[in-house]
């Protein structure tokens, strides 16, 4: 069986509109586990950045 190489630890942050501590999966390098929304919100700034690229690229 391959290890994972997660673990668990307290965040304190917002989830669903809720704030408070959380427990939350890490990754082996100590980054936490993206949630869904937050994968989602990282593409979209991701997008608009390259939009911005691109548009100066045009100017």
């Amino acid at each position: 069986m391959r290890h994972l190489h997660q673990g668990l630890g307290l965040w304190q942050g917002q989830y669903q509109n809720i704030e408070q501590l959380w427990l939350r999966w890490y990754d082996a390098t100590g980054n936490w586990v993206l949630t869904p929304t937050e994968k989602e919100q990282q593409r979209t700034q991701r997008l608009i950045a390259q939009l911005r690229r691109r548009e100066a690229a045009c100017r």
